[in-house]
């Protein structure tokens, strides 16, 4: 999802929205999307399914890293101090 803003210049900026930003817009509308036929519960509770194993998939991702980075710096440090 895309969206324009006014620019300082009397210009627009266009701006892709990240999926956190889309679902807060769409939340709200979300009930009027089903009654136009936009959407219905199982395309939207799959694209909340999806976007949870996302989150979870880096959410992991970033932990192993700052284990790897916690180690590093424990060995670091620990054979700074034994010497």
């Amino acid at each position: 999802m895309a969206c324009q803003q006014a620019d300082w210049d009397d210009g627009y900026e266009t701006r892709i929205l990240y999926p956190h930003e889309v679902k807060k817009i769409l939340h709200p509308l979300k009930r009027e999307l089903y009654e136009k036929g936009v959407i219905d519960e199982t395309e939207w509770e799959e694209y909340e399914t999806e976007l949870k194993k996302k989150q979870e998939a880096e959410r992991e991702k970033y932990l192993k890293e700052k284990e790897e980075s916690d180690r590093k710096l424990y060995e670091e440090l620990r054979t700074k101090f034994e010497q």
